[in-house]
C-alpha cells in the first residue's frame, strides 16, 4: 500500500526541453511586458521616464537572466536537442538583446535625454523588441499547435490567427509562421494557409486508411444509386444518368485542380504540399466531403429538372454545373470551416 502511495505521488517529470520553453514563455512575457506597460506609455506621453526608472530596471534584471538561459540552451543544444531551425530562431533572439541591451534608455534609463533622442532610443528598442517577439514565437507556438491538436478530435480545427494573436500579434509575422507549419513535417496536422485553419487528424495510419475506404465506398453507393434512378419513369436511363454523374464529378475535379494550380503560380505552395497529404486531408475533411456529394448529387438531379425533359442531360451541361458547384462548394465549406474553428478555439491546451 506504501509504494502503491508513492507511485501516485510521483509527478510526471518535465523534460529539459519543456522546462526550456516555458523560460521562452516568461521571456516573451517580460518583454511584451516592457514594451506596453513602459515604453509605449513613455511614447504616447502618458507617464514619464523617470517615474518608469524602477519598472525598467527590474525588467531588464528579469530578461538578462533569461537571456542567460537561452545562451546556455543554444550552445548545450546545438545539433542535439534542438533542430537547426530552432538553433538559427535562438541566435536571432540572443543579437537582438544584444543590440538592446546596449541601448541609452534601457543601460541608464536615469540619464537626461531630450525629446528626439528619446523617441529615437523608443523605435530602436521597439524593433529589437519585435524581432525576440517573432523569434520567440517561432520556437514556442509549434509546440503550442502540436498539444493543440492532441486535444482535437480527427477533422476538428482551429484558428491559428485568432488563437496566437497574443504570442503573436503582427499579422504578416503570423502568416510567415504559418507558412513554414504549412511547410514542416513535424506539425500532427493539415494547414489550409488560405483560411489559416489548422486541422487535427489521426496518428494512426490504419485508421486513416479505414476513414479513406469509408468515403470510397460511400462515393461507390452515390454513384450506384445515381444509376438505379434512372430506373424511375420521370428520369434519364441509367446509362444517361451515369455519365452526367460522371461529367458533373469531373468539372468539380477539374476546378478544384486549376484552383491548386493558380495557387501555384501565385508562389503558394502549400497546397501542392497538401496534395502530398491526401490521406490526412480525408481524414481531416471526411465530414465535409460526404456533405459535398450528397450536394453534388443534388444538384445533379437539379441540373435533369431543369431541363424541362428528362432526355435532354448533356455531357457538357453536366461538366459546367460541377465546375461552377465547385465555387460554390468552396465557399460553402469555408463557412463549416469558420464555424469548426471558432468550436475549436474552446478547447484548452496545457502550457
Amino acid at each position: 500500500m506504501a509504494s502503491a502511495a508513492a507511485r501516485d505521488d510521483v509527478k510526471p517529470q518535465v523534460t529539459a526541453r519543456e522546462s526550456f520553453v516555458r523560460e521562452l514563455r516568461r521571456l516573451r512575457a517580460e518583454v511584451q511586458d516592457l514594451q506596453t506597460n513602459a515604453l509605449k506609455r513613455i511614447a504616447s506621453g502618458e507617464v514619464e521616464l523617470a517615474t518608469e526608472v524602477a519598472s525598467i530596471e527590474n525588467t531588464m534584471q528579469n530578461i538578462a537572466a533569461l537571456m542567460a538561459n537561452v545562451e546556455r540552451y543554444e550552445s548545450d543544444s546545438a545539433g542535439s536537442v534542438s533542430s537547426p531551425w530552432e538553433v538559427e530562431n535562438l541566435r536571432h533572439i540572443l543579437n537582438a538583446w544584444e543590440v538592446m541591451k546596449v541601448n541609452p534608455l534601457l543601460s541608464d534609463p536615469r540619464a537626461d535625454y531630450t525629446t528626439q533622442n528619446l523617441l529615437r532610443n523608443l523605435n530602436m528598442i521597439t524593433e529589437q523588441i519585435d524581432s525576440i517577439i517573432f523569434r520567440i514565437g517561432m520556437v514556442t507556438i509549434p509546440v503550442d499547435v502540436g498539444k493543440k491538436l492532441e486535444r482535437l478530435q480527427p477533422g476538428q480545427c482551429f484558428s491559428f490567427h485568432q488563437t496566437f494573436k497574443t504570442e503573436l500579434p503582427d499579422a504578416e509575422e503570423r502568416e510567415s509562421l504559418l507558412d513554414h507549419l504549412s511547410r514542416t513535417p513535424d506539425v500532427p496536422g493539415v494547414v489550409d494557409k488560405a483560411t489559416g485553419l489548422v486541422f487535427a487528424y489521426s496518428p494512426d495510419p490504419r485508421e486513416r486508411a479505414k476513414r479513406a475506404r469509408l468515403l470510397y465506398g460511400f462515393f461507390g453507393l452515390a454513384t450506384i444509386a445515381v444509376g438505379l434512378s434512372g430506373l424511375l419513369d420521370f428520369t434519364p436511363s441509367p446509362d444517361r444518368l451515369l455519365m452526367g454523374w460522371l461529367f458533373l464529378v469531373l468539372g468539380v475535379f477539374v476546378h478544384a485542380v486549376l484552383g491548386v494550380y493558380k495557387s501555384g503560380m501565385r508562389g503558394d505552395a502549400s497546397m501542392y504540399n497538401m496534395l502530398g497529404q491526401f490521406d490526412k486531408i480525408i481524414d481531416t475533411r471526411l465530414s465535409l466531403i460526404v456533405l459535398q456529394t450528397v450536394v453534388m448529387v443534388i444538384a445533379l438531379y437539379a441540373l435533369v429538372f431543369a431541363m424541362g425533359q428528362a432526355g435532354t442531360l448533356q455531357p457538357g451541361n453536366a461538366f459546367l454545373t460541377g465546375y461552377s458547384l465547385d465555387s460554390f462548394l468552396g465557399l460553402f465549406s469555408a463557412a463549416i470551416e469558420r464555424g469548426a474553428g471558432a468550436q475549436g478555439e474552446a478547447v484548452k491546451f496545457g502550457i
